[in-house]
Parts: structure tokens; sequence; C-alpha cells
């Protein structure tokens, strides 16, 4: 494909973005050229440019720093060494704070009632919560104390 087509291809999805033809042309017109269709630099022998490979890894260090923290997290709340934050209303029923439920996957899990008071606080304990708080926390949002001190004790929020 010449640089004409591969401009006049640029110039389609530039003046429509939501084609998705034109979209999946052009970047099936790059890779064919050897260049990235994200950003248009030489791709090497992994079919990425630089800067992908790059972002690739970056994301892939926070992912690997958010499991690990939130591994610890949940180890700590499933010994009972920590305890979500939340209050008890008057009939023993168990809620989450709203740094805790900030995600509000709360109302994902069962209210509770009489018989099954805890079952938010069940669901802090969750390694998936943990995971949401982690995430928050490295974002810079307001966490519970001791996913903080998770983070703090890593090495801080990016």
């Amino acid at each position: 494909m010449s640089d004409a087509q591969i401009e006049d291809l640029r110039r389609v999805v530039a003046s429509s973005p939501g084609d998705t033809h034109a979209r999946a042309a052009l970047t099936a017109a790059l890779r064919r050229v050897g260049l990235c269709p994200t950003h248009e630099l030489p791709v090497g022998k992994r079919g990425t440019c630089k800067t992908c490979r790059t972002k690739r890894a970056a994301h892939l260090a926070r992912q690997r720093k958010v499991k690990s923290l939130a591994r610890i997290v949940y180890e700590d709340r499933q010994a009972r060494r920590e305890h979500p934050e939340g209050a008890f209303d008057s009939a023993q029923r168990w809620y989450p704070s709203a740094r805790e439920d900030q995600c509000g996957d709360g109302s994902y899990t069962r209210p509770p009632s009489r018989s099954w008071p805890y079952s938010y606080m069940l669901r802090c304990r969750t390694l998936d919560h943990c995971r949401v708080l982690i995430r928050a926390g490295l974002r810079g949002e307001d966490v519970p104390d001791d996913v903080t001190t998770a983070i703090m004790d890593a090495g801080g929020a990016e």
C-alpha cells in the first residue's frame, strides 16, 4: 500500500471517527508497512513499537503491585488482624462506612437482616473488595486506614 493510500485512509478515519471499517483498514495497512497503528512508529520483532511495550510493562507492574497489596489487606482482614470500617445499627446489623463502600459494591450483596447481620462485612473481607480499595488508594482517593497503611508500607502511591 502506498503512502498516498494510507494518507487517504487517515483522512477518512479523521472525518468519520465512528467508521470502524475505515479504522480497521488503516490499522491493517499500517501493520503491513511495519508501523504500530497506535503510535505509527516502527515495530520490532514482537510486533509492537517501543512505546507500546513500555506502556504495557508499566501496566503489568501496576497490576502486580495492586495484586500483592490487595493480598496483604485481604489476609489481614481474613485473619481478623484488621477490620473493615463500619458501624452497627440498633438491630446489630453492620454497615460499611462511606470510605469502605466508596465503590458501591455493597449494592451487589444482600442487605443485612437480623438473621444475617454481617452480609456487608463479609463482602468487605473479599479479595475483590480489597483490590478495589487498593486501586482507589493508589489513585489518591480517601480509603480506610488499613488500606492506606498497606500502601504506605509498600512505598506509597504512584
